[in-house]
């Protein structure tokens, strides 16, 4: 699986936003859209941080998507992009250390390199034509 770099953060920010970056990848939002849905979501539904992995499988499924468990525990990010689907995105969360990051076409997409991250959780849907 090849990584490619890509920072949707206009403003070239590397920390503490992957939940931003890959839900606006996901989504083919705007950054700023990503987190103007994402904090207003999570201030209606009361929660502090939305950082926590339950409110982010919350917006997803409110969104329509269904999580997915990865076929095996502790595989890799590389060896789940081997195998992905290339008709298909997926907004995948690297259960150590805790972070969002996307497959699209079997590439990972993210500002780093997180190949030999554990896959925690998934949630997919069709590439847009």
């Amino acid at each position: 699986m090849e990584y490619v770099y890509l920072n949707k953060n206009p403003y070239n920010k590397h920390v503490r936003d992957c939940v931003y970056r890959a839900i606006a990848y996901f989504f083919n939002w705007r950054w700023s859209m990503a987190v103007i849905r994402v904090v207003r979501y999570a201030t209606l539904s009361g929660s502090v941080n939305f950082n926590y992995t339950t409110n982010i499988v919350d917006f997803m499924e409110n969104q329509g998507y269904k999580r997915h468990k990865p076929p095996r525990k502790g595989m890799t990010v590389e060896e789940f992009g081997d195998q992905a689907n290339p008709n298909e995105v997926y907004l995948v969360y690297v259960s150590k250390p805790k972070h969002l990051t996307i497959i699209d076409g079997c590439k990972l997409i993210d500002i780093w390199d997180c190949r030999d991250c554990v896959v925690g959780w998934y949630f997919k849907k069709e590439k847009e034509v």
